[in-house]
């Protein structure tokens, strides 16, 4: 008889059924049974109690060892019940996965430098600005037109770019840092890339970049400090990737970080742009005979007021990299708004501009949302701060 998880009446009378149980009612310590007024009753509806009991649990026994013990435990589910159960967890983490791929705990508008990706990809609709195949003369060493005064040609050209870049190059050495909506689409190998719209936060010193994706490759994020996170750049990818991925810390020389660029993430930001454009345009003026200009005042670019520059070099020996480059000068501010540069093609005979242009295009770069007042701290460059996604 089984006394785990017994009643308390059975239990209490326990003893009472022991003693009547026992063989011609009698005890072998304390001699023959003697059945006080109405014991007898008492034990035998005890005695009843544990038989309904057992009676009870008899479908839950198994047998362990070499006698009946009642099993604790409630029956197994059927079969169809246990698929459905499998079939229900499955489903509930197949959602749990999903959401955390597609769920970003910053709330939407949460970010106060948000911008607008079509507003962006549109500006980086290029003008209509090109390059004439390379044949002819170079242009004579400095001609005003007279039918159109606000356009020179030739060294007049040159030094008024070099002067507006000078100018430019002053106001980004006084300015701190700033920050812009970057639009950047490079060529690798034989195709184009895509047009990738880029959050930019710069500080010149110490120096440090902060950038994030937006649109295709929305999620993707860079920060660079010079001389911190032992001289690495901070990576985490975009999309599907940034979720699964985790952040990764890469020489910012290395294969893997500029895989995907043709320019080093040092060398990011306007001021760098604007000291190799002053290098290229002191070496113009030392070779005029080598290229054709062409200089433009009554330009735009994203609604603003600039001002356009051609260059086209004559041959190869004069820069085997690029056959010419369009860029275009914020009248305000004198700094680069748009650059494109252009390569040699394999064949430039009987080609068209359009088509020159369209299979020589190396690389274009815009800014536009400029704020070179951007009061930046270094929050803007940690990567705990919570508004950036390092921290996954």
């Amino acid at each position: 008889m089984n006394v785990k998880g017994s009643d308390p009446f059975a239990a209490q009378h326990l003893p009472l059924v022991l003693r009547h149980s026992s063989a011609k009612g009698s005890d072998p310590v304390r001699g023959p049974v003697v059945a006080a007024p109405g014991e007898f009753f008492i034990a035998a509806a005890a005695a009843r109690r544990w038989d309904e009991r057992d009676r009870a649990f008899e479908p839950f026994r198994h047998r362990t060892g070499r006698r009946m013990t009642r099993c604790t435990s409630a029956p197994r589910p059927p079969v169809r019940e246990r698929t459905r159960n499998a079939v229900a967890l499955f489903v509930a983490a197949a959602a749990a996965a999903v959401l955390f791929v597609s769920f970003d705990p910053r709330p939407d508008g949460s970010d106060p430098e948000s911008v607008d990706v079509q507003r962006a990809t549109a500006a980086v609709d290029w003008p209509s600005a090109r390059l004439n195949p390379s044949a002819g003369q170079p242009s004579a060493p400095g001609t005003a037109h007279p039918n159109h005064p606000r356009r020179l040609d030739g060294r007049e050209a040159l030094e008024r770019d070099l002067e507006l870049l000078e100018a430019g190059h002053r106001r980004l050495a006084d300015c701190a840092g700033y920050t812009a909506t970057f639009c950047r689409c490079e060529r690798s190998g034989e195709e184009l890339g895509d047009t990738q719209v880029i959050q930019l936060k710069l500080r010149h010193s110490p120096f440090s970049v902060y950038m994030k994706w937006l649109g295709a490759e929305a999620g993707r994020e860079v920060l660079y400090v010079d001389g911190e996170h032992d001289g690495r750049m901070i990576v985490r990818a975009g999309g599907l990737k940034g979720r699964l991925l985790p952040v990764l810390r890469l020489d910012p020389n290395g294969s893997l970080a500029t895989r995907e660029s043709r320019h080093r993430i040092t060398e990011a930001g306007l001021l760098s742009l604007v000291r190799k454009m002053l290098v290229n345009r002191r070496r113009d003026l030392e070779q005029l005979e080598g290229l054709r200009c062409e200089l433009q005042e009554d330009q735009s670019f994203a609604d603003r007021p600039c001002i356009a520059m051609k260059i086209e070099f004559l041959d190869p020996s004069y820069d085997p990299e690029y056959r010419g480059t369009v860029h275009f000068i914020d009248r305000e501010w004198a700094i680069p708004v748009l650059v494109r540069n252009y390569g040699w093609p394999e064949d430039v005979s009987g080609a068209r501009p359009s088509q020159l242009d369209e299979t020589a295009l190396v690389e274009q770069y815009s800014y536009t949302d400029v704020r070179l007042d951007a009061a930046l701290t270094a929050d803007d460059f940690d990567p705990e701060n919570p508004r950036y996604g390092f921290r996954r």
